[in-house]
C-alpha cells in the first residue's frame, strides 16, 4: 500500500498566497484595512427574478467613495456612495433578517434594466451575525 506525503507547512503558505479569495468566510472584524484605504468583507448576492444561485464574493468600500462587489462567478458590481442608499433588508418573507439593500437611486439607473420604481436594487448577505454593522460602515463612509 502506498501512502501518501503530507505536505510541509512551505506548501500550504504558499497555496494560501495564491488564493485570489482566501477564507471567502472571514468576518468584517477580520477584514484588512490596508494603505489605500479599502474595507474589505465577504458577501453574498442573491439575484432576483426567476430561479437564481447565491454568489459568494468580495465586497469592498474603497476611499470612502465607492462600493464594489467581485463574485467568484464574475458578477462585478460597482457603485458610487453618492448615487446609491443602503437599508437593512430581510429574506424568506420575513423570517430571516440577515440582509441589506444597495438601491441605486432612479435618476441615475434610468439606462439600465430597472424596476417600477425606477430603481435598479442589489440584494446582499454577509457572515456577520449583525448586517446593520455592514449597512452602518457603508453609510458613515
Amino acid at each position: 500500500m502506498m501512502k501518501h506525503a503530507r505536505p510541509t507547512k512551505t506548501a500550504v503558505v504558499s497555496r494560501a498566497k495564491s488564493d485570489p479569495l482566501p477564507d471567502t468566510y472571514s468576518s468584517l472584524d477580520k477584514a484588512e484595512e490596508n494603505e489605500n484605504s479599502s474595507f474589505k468583507w465577504a458577501a453574498v448576492y442573491w439575484k432576483e427574478g426567476g430561479i437564481n444561485l447565491p454568489e459568494n464574493g468580495r465586497m469592498k468600500l474603497k476611499y470612502n467613495t465607492h462600493l464594489s462587489f467581485r463574485g467568484i462567478f464574475g458578477t462585478k458590481l460597482d457603485c458610487d456612495l453618492t448615487q446609491i442608499s443602503v437599508e437593512t433588508e430581510s429574506r424568506m418573507n420575513g423570517m430571516i433578517r440577515d440582509a441589506f439593500r444597495v438601491v441605486v437611486r432612479s435618476d441615475v439607473s434610468k439606462e439600465d434594466g430597472v424596476d417600477d420604481d425606477g430603481n435598479i436594487s442589489y440584494l446582499f448577505t454577509t457572515v456577520i451575525k449583525d448586517p446593520t454593522v455592514v449597512v452602518e460602515r457603508i453609510q458613515s463612509a
